[in-house]
This record gives structure tokens, C-alpha cells and sequence, in this order.
């Protein structure tokens, strides 16, 4: 997958149900329809493998195509890293 700028999600997906603060998401993109997260998918993962070698959680699935193509939306998880180790530590 990749990140692409979240207008070219926002054109493909409904406006009225579209995130309001595009900072908050990630756009990804496939054109491998066997690579590609799917309607139901929600809350998995998007891990990303990072230059020191390990696997870092940045998104969690929120939207997908129902017919599994092309472009997905992820939650970004570090703008709500603050809350999760709040939640976690308590």
C-alpha cells in the first residue's frame, strides 16, 4: 500500500461521512486487489515496517471499498497516542 494525499479519498468516498480533519487519517492505495483491506475489515491493522527493522502500528482500518479495491482509510494512531497510554497506564 501507499499513503496518498486524503483528498483523493475524500473524492472517493461520500463527503458527508468523510473524516472533517484530514490529519487525523491516512489515505492508502493499491492497485493488487489481493493486498487490499475490505468492507468488514475494520479495526485491523496498518503495521509499517520502519528503517530500524521493526513493525510500528500506525493505522487502524476505518474505511474500505466493499469490492476491495484501490483506496482504504486508516485511522492515524499517533494522534491518539496521548489518550492510548492514558487508557493503558490507568
Amino acid at each position: 500500500m501507499t499513503a496518498v494525499d486524503p483528498p483523493y479519498c475524500a473524492d472517493k468516498w461520500d463527503l458527508n461521512n468523510f473524516p472533517r480533519n484530514a490529519g487525523d487519517i491516512i489515505c492508502a492505495v493499491t492497485w493488487d486487489n489481493n493486498k487490499n483491506a475490505c468492507h468488514g475489515d475494520s479495526g485491523g491493522p496498518l503495521a509499517c515496517q520502519e528503517n530500524d527493522g521493526k513493525w510500528h502500528l500506525r493505522g487502524v482500518l476505518s474505511h474500505a471499498q466493499r469490492e476491495c479495491k484501490v483506496w482504504t482509510v486508516f485511522t492515524k494512531v499517533a494522534r491518539y497516542e496521548n489518550w492510548i497510554n492514558q487508557i493503558m497506564s490507568g
